[in-house]
């Protein structure tokens, strides 16, 4: 057998993370949905509401995978960073991309979503959240 046990515990530890991930980013979008909607009622701009709405969610979201999907202890500046810079960049890449192919830009948030669960997963595990990075 080339992986063995071993392979087949990683593979099951990989499938429980990125359902633990998965249930996160659902937790994600209703926070993001709640604050942009209270800060779209106080009369705060779609534009701030949403940025703001976003490092609300991509705080709570480094926070609770640290957590709960990766098991880190450690929680520093440098990958909170990383990893709103990761988030960040595919979000404007799903933006800029609906706008390029010229869609209705409702399908950025769709769009987004099924890039932040496999794109954002992958970048939080190998990225972000990588063995030995506690820098």
């Amino acid at each position: 057998m080339v992986h063995g046990y071993y392979g087949v515990m990683k593979n099951k530890m990989i499938f429980k993370q990125f359902g633990i991930y998965s249930l996160i980013g659902i937790l994600n979008t209703l926070i993001h949905v709640v604050v942009f909607g209270l800060l779209l009622a106080n009369d705060v701009s779609a534009t701030w509401a949403n940025g703001m709405a976003f490092f609300s969610t991509a705080t709570f979201s480094y926070w609770a995978n640290a957590k709960w999907t990766f098991q880190q202890s450690y929680q520093n500046l440098s990958s909170y960073m990383a990893f709103v810079a990761w988030m960040g960049s595919l979000a404007i890449f799903s933006g800029w991309l609906v706008d390029y192919l010229a869609w209705t830009s409702w399908l950025a948030i769709p769009f987004f979503m099924v890039l932040s669960v496999i794109l954002g997963f992958l970048g939080a595990k190998k990225l972000v959240f990588r063995k030995g990075n506690s820098s």
